[in-house]
């Protein structure tokens, strides 16, 4: 048992947390029951507690592409990362530069993540080494992969993996076509046939305007209509950017009640634009948040991605996105992992440290952890009831031996 004593919660009350397994067990102002002698007993009276946090769309082995490749549109950066992948990428790089991913993104008080790349096998083991919880999504494109030859074998392999972790509590699945610019119609029709309609399918949806451009131009409709006809928007679809959508669309993706996933920095960074999240949810939307790949953003600081996200949205309007509103954003699972701080949830907890110069004073916890906080103020980390971080320390996992086989790898591309 873990029992978290006198914490600040996001309501600005003091509350006592008692874990038991891997769920909460109690949440309550003063916990007082016979507890069992090896109880874990964490003093919370300088720290804010809060339920962990979901990085919802990212491509965890791209930390080795981290700095390569900036000041480039979409299109011109796809085109050399592309190349560098081809040259690059296999297991060993995909296992190392993914674990060193979530390294980073547990500190940024993370604890579950939803990945498209390539041996997502590798990424699922990273995860679990670590501690996370993940879902993991083969990337399917209508050419060769460094994973796969065809459309059809990463299809194929993806159905294995959805075997292989059929009973794995902490790893989902999901079938995760690339775009609609690199995938051909029969294969997303192929897809739209292949897939239960239970299965998770992830994909990113107008990126930027050259993408809206080349769709209307392939398809002559906007590219959630498109998806609509294929089959593959529904309550189970995750829309990665969604930058540029028209009105018809987000009333479309409401309507199916497909889920959008915001990613401020890298849409920033790449000159996509800024989207309308805003709204998005006011049309009943259901908004995660996201970093996107370190090639792209070029940290997994979830906390900084929040921040971004809450500010660029008063460009639309100035109080809507709150700060309440966009730390449920933040916290929002988008229905893979029954995470909260609450009775019953999986108890996954995240401690900031109260005694941070950032953290000083506190008028609103949820104001600090969206305008304030950043991965410095995070404390400890619980995943599914085990404490992974703590005092800024990582309690199972040599961290000097991910960095040297990273910068191992690295080198043969020409790191400093």
């Amino acid at each position: 048992m873990i029992l978290i004593k006198n914490a600040l919660n996001l309501d600005g009350f003091r509350t006592s947390i008692l874990i038991e397994e891997n769920r909460i067990l109690k949440v309550q102002s003063d916990i007082k029951v016979d507890l069992p002698p090896d109880t874990i007993i964490i003093d919370a009276s300088d720290k804010l507690a809060v339920s962990g946090f979901f990085n919802a769309h990212t491509h965890a082995a791209m930390t080795l592409f981290r700095g390569y490749q900036d000041d480039l549109s979409l299109q011109d950066w796809l085109d050399k990362i592309f190349k560098l992948e081809a040259k690059y990428v296999d297991k060993h790089m995909v296992y190392w530069c993914s674990k060193l991913a979530c390294l980073e993104m547990v500190s940024c008080g993370t604890t579950g993540f939803m990945d498209m790349y390539f041996f997502e096998d590798e990424v699922a083991q990273s995860a679990l080494d670590v501690g996370l919880r993940v879902v993991i999504g083969e990337g399917l494109l209508s050419f060769e992969t460094p994973f796969c030859a065809s459309f059809k074998e990463g299809l194929k392999k993806t159905l294995q993996l959805k075997e292989k972790y059929k009973n794995n509590p902490k790893v989902k699945v999901s079938f995760a076509p690339h775009s609609l610019y690199t995938l051909e119609k029969n294969d997303l029709e192929q897809l739209a046939s292949t897939i239960d309609s239970n299965d998770y399918i992830q994909i990113h949806l107008s990126e930027n305007m050259n993408e809206v451009n080349t769709i209307l131009s392939k398809y002559g409709q906007n590219g959630a209509f498109v998806l609509d006809e294929i089959g593959l928007l529904n309550k189970n679809t995750y829309l990665a950017h969604c930058t540029h959508l028209t009105e018809a669309e987000i009333d479309l993706i409401s309507k199916k009640n497909a889920h959008v996933i915001h990613n401020p920095q890298s849409n920033l960074k790449l000159s996509s634009g800024i989207a309308n999240i805003c709204k998005m949810i006011q049309k009943g939307v259901s908004v995660l948040l996201g970093t996107d790949g370190c090639a792209s953003n070029n940290n997994l600081d979830i906390l900084e991605e929040l921040r971004t996200a809450a500010l660029l949205q008063k460009l639309f309007n100035p109080s809507f996105m709150n700060a309440k509103l966009a730390v449920r954003m933040l916290q929002n699972f988008g229905g893979f992992f029954d995470v909260g701080l609450s009775e019953g949830k999986l108890a996954d907890v995240v401690l900031f440290d109260l005694n941070a110069i950032e953290a000083l004073p506190m008028y609103n916890p949820a104001s600090y952890l969206s305008y304030a906080a950043n991965s410095k103020s995070v404390d400890t980390v619980i995943i599914d009831g085990k404490i992974i971080y703590k005092n800024k320390e990582f309690t199972n996992v040599d961290v000097e031996e991910v960095k040297f086989n990273v910068a191992q790898i690295a080198k043969k591309i020409g790191s400093l």
